[in-house]
């Protein structure tokens, strides 16, 4: 291949590690609710379907994550994510009036894509349900958000687009790529191999009855509705530790588990949504959220 070539070329961009584990979900056969964040909308009254089209395909021009492809290039290991440049695509909006989302939800998703897709149905007169779903290697599920805001405003106002363009995620790739190999990169990574204990027992599973072997099985979950004095409390606790609600939560969270657990120490996974730390990226679709290890004692 001669050097022109090698420049004109489209290599992609490499997978972040959250993204290959959901793609290698995505070769087995994966259903799309199990490698997808998934929104149901539920609409009440009349709905223009060709407007909500034109909507959804104006997203595509915006957000070129939402048309990406995976594919394999020689000389690079593994697959890779190509984004094209915003043009004028259509977006895969499946208009079946008596379908179930259940079970379009269920089958698998096609390897070939296109990675968002949306489902719309009528139920019953004046109702429908418009049902979204994003794969996981395509946007995180704070991009969900940004693709449903983003949406609605599309079709309250026909051909919205206008106005600041979001950062690209095919930008933060790059800019990622770039800083691990620049002039800083070595004390990066001397930071966190002396902030990460080396004992593994402060990286074990929490629970004693997790250590021996994992079980698969669904999760479990409880909702528990907090009175409105315990919430004014907690309240005030952030403010004036002036943190967020939310990390009072996961503190008294991690609190208990070394409780139970009878440790004193242990290194726990924080999730961060990285579009909080660079305003370009904030109205950005893609995969910015990262679990960070937090050594806690």
């Amino acid at each position: 291949m001669s050097t022109a070539q090698l420049e004109t070329q489209d290599t992609g961009l490499a997978l972040l590690p959250e993204q290959e584990t959901w793609v290698a979900a995505l070769n087995a056969g994966a259903r799309r609710e199990d490698i997808a964040h998934c929104l149901r909308v539920d609409i009440h009254g009349e709905l223009d379907v060709p407007r909500l089209q034109q909507a959804l395909d104006s997203l595509l021009s915006r957000h070129a994550a939402l048309a990406m492809r995976l594919g394999s290039v020689a000389g690079y290991h593994g697959q890779r994510q190509f984004m094209p440049e915003a043009s004028a695509q259509v977006f895969d909006l499946q208009v079946h009036l008596e379908a179930a989302p259940e079970t379009w939800l269920a089958a698998p998703w096609p390897l070939a894509g296109p990675f968002v897709q949306a489902l719309l149905s009528r139920t019953a007169r004046g109702h429908w349900v418009l049902v979204l779903a994003q794969a996981r290697f395509v946007g995180d599920v704070g991009s969900l958000k940004v693709l449903f805001e983003a949406l609605v405003q599309a079709y309250r106002h026909t051909g919205a687009g206008d106005g600041e363009e979001p950062g690209q995620f095919a930008q933060y790739l790059e800019w990622r790529s770039e800083v691990l190999f620049d002039e800083d990169a070595a004390t990066a990574k001397a930071y966190w191999q002396a902030y990460l204990p080396a004992s593994e027992t402060s990286v074990a599973p929490y629970l004693p009855y997790r250590r021996a072997q994992a079980l698969d099985g669904p999760a479990l979950t409880l909702e528990a509705a907090l009175d409105a004095p315990l919430q004014a409390q907690l309240a005030a606790l952030a403010q004036r530790l002036e943190v967020t609600l939310d990390s009072v939560l996961q503190a008294a969270w991690w609190a208990l588990l070394a409780r139970i657990s009878g440790r004193e120490q242990f290194v726990a996974g924080w999730r961060h949504d990285g579009r909080k730390d660079y305003a370009f990226f904030e109205h950005s679709i893609g995969v910015f959220e990262k679990t960070l290890p937090l050594a806690l004692h």
